[in-house]
C-alpha cells in the first residue's frame, strides 16, 4: 500500500509536497462518502485522476488498491498524451521554421 495511504490512516504528517503541512486526521481529510458500487471504478479513477475527487479513504482496502490501480492507468495515459502533444508540436514548430528559411 503506497506510504501516503498508510500515513493518511495512522493519523501522519501530509507529504513534504503539501505547502501547509497540515496533519492528517479525520478533520482535514476530505472524503467522498462514494461507495464503491455507486459508479464504475473507472469513472471514479478519472474523476480522482482529473483532480474531481479526493481519494477515498475510507473504503476497504481491496477496493482502494483497484481504485489506486485504475487512477494510476489514468494518471499515466494523461501523461503520456501530454508528452505526444508536446513532441508533436515540437515536429511541427521544426517543420514550419525549416519552410520559413528556405523561403
Amino acid at each position: 500500500m503506497p506510504s501516503f495511504i498508510l500515513a493518511c490512516r495512522q493519523g501522519g504528517w501530509a507529504s513534504s509536497n503539501d505547502p501547509e503541512g497540515m496533519p492528517l486526521n479525520s478533520q482535514n481529510i476530505p472524503t467522498t462518502n462514494i461507495p464503491p458500487t455507486s459508479k464504475p471504478l473507472p469513472e471514479i479513477a478519472e474523476m480522482i485522476a482529473e483532480g474531481e475527487l479526493p481519494i477515498p479513504l475510507e473504503w476497504e482496502a481491496e477496493h482502494l488498491a483497484t481504485l489506486l490501480d485504475l487512477v494510476h492507468d489514468a494518471r499515466r495515459k494523461r501523461l503520456v498524451s501530454f508528452v505526444a502533444r508536446c513532441i508533436a508540436s515540437d515536429i511541427r514548430r521544426l517543420e514550419r521554421q525549416k519552410e520559413n528559411q528556405s523561403c
